[in-house]
């Protein structure tokens, strides 16, 4: 293929001339740039796409390599594992959306699409085209879509939020009442402690798993409304998203069917952006209660089944509602795409992104009141080196609780007080002025938002007063409900979310406590 024209302020040439400038100028308005690529030499051998992101056609170096050094570190290896999949033949059109470093510095969101144009006898690609685009506008406004929808979803799941925490919250206040009363009363007759010491320690136990109950709601809420932009992706639980999901789902299933749960007791880590996999099987499970209609609970079944299957994790969704009929189904992943009953939105539309974003795909089957089944089917990531184990015992430590809610403060002081010296404080000024004076810990529980100060300010003040201080901080967050907040915390900031998991708690001050002695 030659070169397209280069354009002018004249009318186009007729012929091959004219069509080629017409295509130029196809692409241009659309916001593409075309290029070719030679796997072979690993080099562009027409266009230059980087002048997307404000390079000179020649500013930079044809090689793929140079191309790959504009790839944010986070999203080479999804692009990395594409262009094998496209190398061996078993992907002849790969499409995929990364950050990449522009002129001015700035991260983009380009898409990039492209199609192997000739292979030799054994498949492998001798000639590939394709097209980069600009999306990060898109991206912006898509991710805005996705919130707004989320919100909504919220307002649907109120009453069944509300439902899924006062039964839980019922318990741990009930067997705490009792705690405090039979000891008030054991004060004065420590005999009658003694006979009804096996029934307290069943109201502690049934008290503590109704507040891990309400911690899991409080997670999934956190994971569904708080916004994702600019979040990196991980290695994540399947287990644990999908669990935060169904504690939200649960009681607005019940309403329609009978829930039925099938999780593999292994299932390995996926790469997503935390909290998006649980968005997307709340908007899965909401779908199949509301393919059910009320007043047959007795009569249907929403089956859950996750499950490992050679390297992959597959999870179905699937409900004895009214399905959905043949006409419909290549349409039901576009947004806002209507099929009645059920009233248009983006919720499978943001399901599908999700899960294609983490490299994953969904697929249906259905058919007319037969049901649903939606799968979900997601690569494994790269396993976890091993963990080394150690048997000595963990150093008591100096630590510092700063948070203006004295109920937090105290809770956290009694879940670390046996293994170290704990000090509690409620004002941030009163920490930065005894660090100033001279005092230090070796941990530092921080809460993110303080009235008074919050804990962004605080490490403004340490980094410029006391910086040894600052790698000691762990955050406390019931939520980052700003800008500023979520940006801080997604620059790599450790951080514990409330109501923190005692264990969690306790394992990351001992870490920050060796630290502090090595």
């Amino acid at each position: 293929m030659e070169p397209l024209g280069q354009g002018g302020s004249g009318p186009p040439s007729e012929g091959r001339g004219a069509r080629e400038e017409q295509y130029r100028l196809a692409l241009e308005v659309a916001g593409h740039v075309y290029f070719e690529f030679d796997p072979r030499s690993r080099r562009t051998v027409l266009g230059a796409p980087w002048t997307v992101l404000g390079y000179a056609a020649d500013e930079l170096s044809a090689s793929i390599d140079a191309w790959i050094e504009l790839v944010h570190p986070d999203d080479r290896a999804p692009l990395a594992e594409g262009m094998r999949r496209q190398h061996h033949g078993g992907n002849p059109m790969h499409r995929i959306e990364y950050r990449m470093r522009a002129k001015d510095g700035s991260w983009r969101a380009v898409l990039v699409s492209t199609r192997a144009l000739s292979r030799d006898p054994d498949g492998v690609p001798l000639r590939t085209a394709g097209t980069i685009t600009d999306v990060t506008e898109a991206r912006a406004l898509r991710e805005r879509a996705t919130q707004s929808e989320r919100l909504a979803s919220l307002g649907a799941l109120a009453s069944g939020v509300a439902h899924a925490v006062n039964n839980p919250l019922a318990s741990v206040g009930s067997g705490l009442r009792v705690l405090q009363e039979e000891l008030e009363r054991g004060a004065a007759d420590p005999t009658r402690l003694a006979a009804r010491l096996p029934e307290l320690r069943q109201a502690a136990a049934d008290a503590a798993q109704g507040a891990d109950r309400v911690r899991g709601v409080v997670r999934g809420l956190q994971l569904f409304s708080t916004p994702r932009t600019g979040v990196a992706r991980e290695a994540v639980e399947v287990r644990a998203e999908l669990g935060a999901a169904l504690d939200l789902t649960r009681n607005a299933i019940s309403q329609r069917a009978r829930l039925t749960v099938d999780v593999g007791a292994a299932l390995p880590r996926v790469t997503a952006v935390p909290g998006e996999l649980g968005q997307a099987f709340v908007n899965l499970l909401m779908n199949a209660a509301e393919a059910i209609p009320e007043g047959a609970a007795a009569s249907h079944e929403v089956r859950v089944v996750a499950r490992a299957v050679g390297g992959r994790v597959v999870v179905d969704v699937q409900d004895t509602g009214a399905g959905i009929r043949p006409e419909h189904l290549p349409r039901i992943f576009e947004p806002y795409y209507e099929r009645s009953p059920s009233p248009p939105g983006l919720g499978l539309a943001v399901c599908h992104a999700v899960v294609t974003a983490a490299g994953g795909t969904l697929e249906v089957q259905s058919a007319p009141e037969r049901g649903s089944i939606f799968r979900v089917t997601l690569p494994a990531a790269a396993p976890a080196g091993p963990i080394a184990k150690t048997t000595v015992a963990p150093p008591r430590g100096r630590v510092l609780v700063l948070d203006d809610d004295p109920l937090v403060g105290r809770s956290m002081a009694r879940l670390l007080q046996a293994a170290h010296e704990v000090t509690v404080l409620a004002s941030p000024a009163e920490a930065l002025a005894r660090v100033e004076r001279g005092e230090r810990w070796d941990a530092v529980l921080c809460d993110l938002m303080m009235p008074e100060l919050s804990g962004m300010d605080v490490e403004e003040r340490l980094a410029r007063t006391a910086p040894d201080v600052v790698p000691r901080i762990v955050y406390l967050t019931g939520g980052a409900f700003t800008d500023r907040a979520r940006k801080f915390l997604a620059d790599g900031r450790p951080f514990l979310e409330k109501p923190v998991d005692a264990q969690a708690l306790r394992d990351r001050v001992a870490e920050l406590v060796r630290r502090a002695g090595g």
